[in-house]
């Protein structure tokens, strides 16, 4: 089992929220993954809890309902 593993994205949004939150890559990959440490998980986790929240209600409001 891998305890601390870092915080791996490909997403420029998802990098740049991680920057605000505080975080900074600690390397970029030659295939674009942008890298930061374990310690911005909880940010990172926050961040997809929001975007899945915005996502679920820009689909409701396209059809029809809130």
């Amino acid at each position: 089992m891998l305890t601390d593993p870092e915080v791996r994205v490909r997403s420029i949004p998802s990098a740049s929220a991680l920057v605000l939150a505080g975080h900074e890559p600690v390397r970029i990959q030659s295939d674009g993954v942008i890298v930061f440490a374990p310690s911005a998980m909880e940010a990172f986790e926050r961040f997809c809890r929001a975007k899945q929240r915005l996502d679920h209600a820009v689909a409701s409001a396209r059809n029809g309902s809130q």
